[in-house]
């Protein structure tokens, strides 16, 4: 059974700006490619696709993942940005082992979500060395 996430960043949208949305981009992902030695979380781990959307004030990832949620609820998704401002090319919000190296300047801004307890997520950006948030 294949579930799908969606975290949303920046302010509700209104009614004219969700009417307005631009259509989303789907960006597939090969199934059962998770390192050997890593649990797959019985496939929640796994990511299916990601469909980026956005309307004139926010920007809303779609993750599917080849596993039910549901029953595994344990896993974390993280989405690291680059928008061309000075950033990191390690580290991340959490201390977790996400990295980018980017020739826009490295990763500014930085969301960490998860499913467990209700499931949301957090929007932190980088600036002046160090990471803020969560916003």
């Amino acid at each position: 059974m294949k579930t799908t996430l969606i975290a949303t960043l920046g302010a509700l949208a209104s009614l004219t700006a969700a009417i307005n949305a631009n259509p989303g981009i789907v960006y597939n992902d090969a199934t059962g490619d998770i390192e050997p030695g890593i649990s797959t979380g019985g496939g929640t781990l796994d990511l299916v696709s990601m469909e980026v959307s956005n309307t004139s004030t926010d920007i809303q990832f779609k993750l599917t993942v080849n596993g039910n949620i549901g029953t595994t609820d344990w896993g974390k998704f993280m989405i690291g940005m680059s928008t061309g401002n000075p950033g990191t090319t390690s580290g991340n919000g959490w201390g977790r082992p996400i990295n980018m190296s980017s020739t826009a300047g490295g990763m500014d801004f930085w969301v960490g979500s998860w499913v467990n307890s209700g499931g949301a997520a957090q929007l932190w950006n980088y600036t002046t060395g160090s990471w803020n948030g969560p916003a």
